[in-house]
């Protein structure tokens, strides 16, 4: 298990679909046509077309709560960060609501994405690069990997569905893990 540091960072790992992306949100109108209606996904590519899709508006408010009371970075760990930028991706979130996208990604933003590992191997790789400077973390994900990987807390994780995103309790167990008890 990783160790932490009770004087270092708090590191909120975000996946995008699922979590503040669920697939219930495809049917929103202002996704329908672009995510749903392009069955080649040439929309991954587009940056005019992802700063248009709306992310869940209660997921990425719990999000900025999240970053706010607990004083995290966040790193994405999702594979939209295989075709976007990380000033893409500021667009996105701070497109999104995200009142942080431009102060509170970390320096090194988003995990390394390899054909073989599971999201898992990616999040416990990139924590594995900061032994000992991580206060305290939270997983925001769809992937069942997280909860079985041998090297991370699947108390600290917040496991979404991928069709209906995080739920009320889920909201209020991320403020849990930070050890927040006077969340509003």
């Amino acid at each position: 298990m990783f160790r932490l540091n009770l004087t270092g960072e708090t590191i909120i790992f975000v996946d995008i679909d699922g979590p503040l992306l669920p697939a219930r949100m495809h049917y929103a109108k202002s996704n329908y046509d672009i995510v749903v209606g392009d069955m080649e996904c040439s929309w991954q590519d587009d940056i005019e077309k992802k700063c248009q899709i709306q992310f869940d508006p209660c997921a990425v408010n719990a999000l900025n709560k999240w970053v706010e009371e607990a004083e995290a970075k966040i790193v994405l760990s999702t594979n939209w960060t295989k075709y976007s930028t990380k000033e893409e991706m500021q667009k996105i979130l701070s497109g999104n609501g995200f009142d942080h996208a431009y102060t509170a990604l970390h320096e090194d933003w988003r995990t390394i994405k390899h054909k073989l590992w599971t999201r898992g191997e990616e999040i416990s790789y990139w924590l594995s690069h900061y032994r000992g400077s991580i206060k305290n973390y939270l997983i925001l994900d769809d992937d069942i990997s997280v909860l079985n990987h041998p090297h991370l807390d699947p108390k600290k994780v917040i496991l979404a569905d991928f069709f209906d995103g995080i739920t009320w309790r889920q909201i209020f167990e991320g403020f849990e893990i930070f050890g927040i008890v006077d969340y509003k």
